[in-house]
């Protein structure tokens, strides 16, 4: 394809510098102001691709995770209201199947906490136990 003619007007010092680079590489002014307006036009290109796609990248993760939050919520609070239905139909049963008073229910309940308490415990140290075995291994 032919080269078309583009002119410019540019401050002295950057004339000077223009100069400087085409006899330094043995070229001529022209081909270096093409040579510059090209890696000018790559870097805006570069650039732009930057300042349009950052922002519709993170618009998409946003999305994605509030999808995300949002059905972890859900099942928090769905795990939640069984827990609570759950333990309400156990005390029913304690105190009326078994004749438990509501102390004594109660008391139960906590029992049973501080050995699920204790329990987790356990299952968390031994798994931090057996990820730092693992990374002394590496």
């Amino acid at each position: 394809m032919k080269k078309q003619h583009v002119g410019a007007r540019v401050d002295p010092n950057v004339r000077e510098k223009i100069e400087k680079i085409a006899q330094a590489n043995k070229l001529s002014v022209s081909t270096v102001v093409e040579e510059l307006l090209i890696r000018a036009l790559d870097d805006q290109e570069s650039e732009l691709a930057a300042t349009f796609l950052i922002p519709k990248m993170v618009t998409i993760v946003d999305q994605a995770m509030y999808k995300h939050f949002n059905r972890m919520a859900n099942l928090m609070v769905r795990t939640a209201m069984e827990s609570s239905i759950s333990a309400q139909m156990l005390q029913e049963i304690a105190q009326k199947d078994l004749g438990m008073s509501r102390d004594e229910v109660k008391g139960l309940r906590n029992e049973m906490w501080g050995r699920a308490a204790s329990s987790l415990k356990r299952k968390i140290q031994d798994l931090t136990d057996s990820i730092l075995e693992g990374m002394d291994g590496e």
